[in-house]
């Protein structure tokens, strides 16, 4: 059976609690790069190289978003390829997903289209799991994440 509009959100689970993860987002859009010891200039896109393009996330808030529970995070961004073609917009989400884990989510939020819709599932799902990998290893040093283990009564 083939589906006659593909998924048009996509997300990873990534080992890190909710307040954390977004801590540890804040911090990377703040540096503007993956990488803690790349240097890069101030601009107001930070961007997360894929195979086929890039996906490119605001680096400063909305002032008019306001404080939700869910979501934790929401960050606008867009898809971009090498080619000149539009981009794609997009909207990155940080939800709780348990105690101790986050779902990092990906929303496309441009018009449904066949080129669109191509490039927001060849970029958008490489681009997460970098974003991700790279929110795992970013965690505030101070904040480990607690054992899953409870303690014993004696």
């Amino acid at each position: 059976m083939q589906l006659a509009y593909p998924p048009t959100y996509l997300s990873r689970v990534i080992s890190l609690p909710a307040a954390v993860a977004a801590d540890a987002l804040d911090r990377v859009r703040g540096a503007g790069a993956l990488d803690p010891s790349v240097r890069t200039d101030p601009s107001e896109w930070l961007s997360i190289p894929a195979a086929a393009g890039t996906l490119e996330l605001a680096r400063e808030d909305a002032p008019d978003h306001p404080a939700r529970i869910l979501p934790v995070r929401q960050v606008p961004g867009r898809l971009r390829t090498r080619l000149p073609w539009p981009t794609v917009a997009v909207e990155l989400e940080l939800t709780s997903w348990s105690t101790g884990r986050t779902e990092v989510g990906l929303r496309y939020q441009s018009a449904p289209g066949r080129r669109g819709l191509r490039l927001y599932h060849t970029i958008g799902g490489e681009a997460l799991g970098r974003l991700g990998r790279a929110l795992e290893v970013r965690r505030p040093p101070a904040v480990a994440v607690a054992s899953r283990r409870r303690p014993r009564v004696a």
